[in-house]
């Protein structure tokens, strides 16, 4: 889970970085 990464913006963009935070 990257910490740096901020708040991600809302819609499928946003979806698919936080899954992909989360799996990393």
């Amino acid at each position: 889970m990257n910490t740096a990464h901020q708040h991600t913006p809302c819609g499928p963009w946003g979806d698919a970085l936080r899954s992909l935070g989360y799996l990393t």
